[in-house]
């Protein structure tokens, strides 16, 4: 069991002692130094160690930039592995690596290139990396065809890879380790027959990540609707917060309904165009359907679908 001495003098208890620390640090009474550098979709507080980052258990209120101390105050070697995180490993790599927000080592990795050569930086920004824009679309589906085959350099492109790689040896090799694990995730359904693609989204700051479940519907999601395909695009936007994008695609591919969910109702205007971009796809590709908007409650759907009395326990990967 790890204590978390947080600025405001409340203790927190954290979901799991990294992985990378010395064995000096993780003995009994050790001390380790972190700093708040995030929050995760459900409220955790996310903090970097020197071998780790790791999702507090608890929902303090802890300024991001906070400084804060963990004390081991348990043997690692006779401590029980939180439920949580057994289930996780169980489950398959997707119920650990959604809760992060954003992807560090592709974020270290095209520092790395921007660094040693930005002209083929920008190339990659422009043609690879998904992004708000005209290109989305198609980078979308770049990233998701690379990702089945589980290949990164598939995907980043042979000569930044090689860059990256003798620029900051053992980055690349760690990021076609998470590349590997995120390509099984989106392959093997876990719970709830869900399958899970993390995609990283390029917003000229930082990496942030989008999570896609997929799965085929069942006969409760709605009625008359055996084999159509269920969607839903979950992520954190900085001014309104929790978003899903929830779709119900019809086995034919005649029609795609579609409901967007948000912790606060979206401004009638943003509605109005929403539609009127919605209609006009409709119009264009022949496919019928209809979008509607439920906030204040959201009615999220929550993932992954762990145990209610595990779920709140998790490392970040």
């Amino acid at each position: 069991m790890v204590r978390v001495d947080a600025p405001s003098g409340a203790p927190v208890s954290a979901s799991s002692a990294q992985p990378g620390a010395t064995p000096a640090l993780l003995a009994k009474g050790g001390i380790i130094n972190a700093t708040v550098v995030g929050r995760t979709a459900g409220g955790q507080p996310i903090i970097q160690t020197p071998g780790a980052t790791i999702a507090l258990d608890g929902r303090g209120a802890i300024a991001i930039g906070s400084k804060i101390t963990l004390e081991i105050l348990t043997d690692p070697a006779a401590a029980k592995p939180p439920a949580a995180a057994s289930a996780i490993l169980r489950a398959g790599a997707g119920e650990a690596l959604f809760r992060a927000t954003g992807w560090n080592t592709l974020a270290q990795a095209l520092s790395t290139l921007e660094n040693a050569d930005p002209a083929r930086f920008q190339q990659v920004v422009q043609n690879t990396l998904p992004q708000p824009g005209t290109k989305l679309g198609a980078q979308l589906l770049f990233f998701l065809t690379a990702l089945r085959g589980g290949d990164l350099r598939s995907w980043l492109g042979e000569a930044p890879s090689k860059l990256v790689e003798r620029e900051r040896p053992g980055t690349l090799a760690r990021l076609g380790g998470e590349f590997q694990m995120m390509s099984k995730a989106a392959g093997e359904p876990s719970a709830g027959d869900w399958r899970l693609a993390l995609i990283p989204l390029y917003n000229h700051e930082r990496v942030e990540q989008i999570r896609l479940f997929q799965r085929r519907a069942k006969q409760n999601d709605t009625e008359d609707e055996s084999g159509s395909k269920r969607f839903v695009l979950d992520f954190t936007l900085t001014r309104l917060g929790h978003f899903q994008i929830d779709g119900l695609v019809k086995a034919d591919n005649s029609r795609v309904d579609l409901i967007i969910r948000t912790e606060r109702p979206l401004d009638h205007k943003v509605q109005v165009e929403i539609g009127q971009i919605y209609n006009a796809a409709a119009e264009l590709t022949g496919i019928g359907g209809g979008v509607a908007f439920q906030a204040a409650p959201g009615n999220f759907i929550e993932f992954p679908p762990l145990d209610p009395a595990e779920a709140r326990d998790g490392l970040i990967v």
